[in-house]
C-alpha cells in the first residue's frame, strides 16, 4: 500500500490531525515516543560475554512470510547462527589481501539498517536489502573493492548517504562504530551479525520466486525479477564467504581482531572529539551572536 492510498484511507478530521502533528515537531516526538517502543540491539547486552548464546538449526520455512526464528535470551532477541557454517579453508583459498576492513564495511550497513528498521528489518525484506546494496560497496558490485582503513570506510558512507540525500550527521556515526565495536568484540556476535544478513537475503530470494511464479501464471514479463534473484544469491554466497573468513582464527586471528578494534575506537574518540569542538564552538557562536543583537539594539535605541 503507497503513500497516496493511505493518505485518501483518512477523513479530514485525521488529515488535519496528521498535519498539525507534522507541523509541531515537539509534540511529533512526543507521539512517536509513544507509539515506537526503542528496540535494544541483541549485541549491546553485556551479558553476551558471560552467557552461552544457543544455537539452533534455522528451520527452512516453505512459507515465504518472513517469520524467523530466533534465540531469547534476558528479553533479547539473537539472531540464529547459520548452520552449515565451515573453515574458510574448506570452501577457497585463503584470501591473499587481509579482508578485515571489507568485514567492518559490511557490520557498519548491518548496524545501520538493523536500527533504521527498530530491529524489525525481517518485516521489511525487501527494502532492507535494497538499502543494504545501496549502503555497501562490498555486496553490491561485482568488482572486488578492498578497504584499507576506517576512514575509507566513513567517507564512502558519507559519499552514499549525500548521494542517496540521507540524512546522517556525526552523532549517527559514533552509535554505529560503537555498535561495530560492540560486535567485533566478540567473534561470536560477528558471526550472528553476518548469519542475520544471510537469512535475509535467503528470504528475499522466497519472496522473489514466489513474485516471479505468480508473474508466470499471468504470463507477464519477470526479466528483472530473475536479475534480482541471482544479485540476492550473489549477495548471499559473499556473505557466506565472509561468515567462514570469520569462523577461520588461523587466517583472521584474535590480535587482528584486536587491530580492528583499535582502528574503531580510536576512529570514535576522534570523532566524539570533533563533535564536541563543534558543540563548543556553537554555544560560542550563540553567545556572539546574542551579543551582536544586543549591542545592535542598543544603538537601535540610542538613535530614536
Amino acid at each position: 500500500m503507497n503513500i497516496e492510498t493511505i493518505w485518501n484511507k483518512l477523513n479530514n478530521k485525521e488529515k488535519e490531525q496528521f498535519k498539525n502533528l507534522v507541523n509541531n515537531q515537539k509534540e511529533l516526538n512526543s507521539k512517536l515516543d509513544e507509539i515506537i517502543i526503542p528496540w535494544k540491539p541483541w549485541w549491546k547486552n553485556k551479558s553476551n560475554e558471560n552467557k552461552k548464546v544457543i544455537i539452533e538449526e534455522i528451520k527452512q520455512n516453505e512459507d515465504i512470510s518472513p517469520k524467523i526464528e530466533q534465540n531469547e535470551i534476558n528479553n533479547i532477541q539473537y539472531p540464529i547462527l547459520n548452520n552449515t557454517i565451515q573453515k574458510l579453508n574448506n570452501i577457497a583459498n585463503k584470501p591473499k589481501i587481509f579482508l578485515g576492513y571489507n568485514l567492518i564495511d559490511i557490520l557498519y550497513t548491518y548496524v545501520y539498517v538493523s536500527r533504521y528498521f527498530n530491529g524489525e528489518m525481517f518485516d521489511y525484506i525487501k527494502e532492507a536489502s535494497e538499502i543494504i546494496w545501496e549502503l555497501t560497496t562490498i555486496l553490491d558490485k561485482d568488482i572486488q573493492y578492498n578497504f584499507n582503513n576506517i576512514e575509507e570506510i566513513l567517507e564512502s558512507k558519507i559519499t552514499i548517504f549525500q548521494k542517496k540525500k540521507i540524512t546522517n550527521n556525526i552523532e549517527q556515526n559514533i552509535v554505529s562504530l560503537e555498535d561495530i565495536i560492540n560486535i567485533v568484540y566478540n567473534r561470536k556476535n560477528i558471526l550472528l551479525a553476518l548469519s542475520d544478513l544471510i537469512e535475509l537475503f535467503k528470504q528475499y530470494q522466497l519472496q522473489l520466486k514466489e513474485e516471479k511464479k505468480k508473474k508466470k501464471e499471468k504470463k507477464e514479463n519477470y526479466n528483472q525479477l530473475n536479475i534480482l534473484i541471482k544479485k540476492s544469491f550473489r549477495t548471499e554466497k559473499k556473505l557466506y564467504y565472509y561468515l567462514c573468513y570469520s569462523n577461520t582464527e588461523e587466517i583472521l586471528s584474535d590480535d587482528l581482531l584486536n587491530i580492528l578494534v583499535q582502528s574503531l575506537e580510536l576512529k570514535n574518540e576522534e570523532m566524539k572529539i570533533i563533535k564536541n569542538d563543534i558543540s563548543e564552538n556553537k554555544i560560542k557562536y550563540n553567545k556572539i551572536k546574542e551579543k551582536n543583537k544586543l549591542k545592535n539594539k542598543k544603538i537601535l535605541i540610542e538613535e530614536l
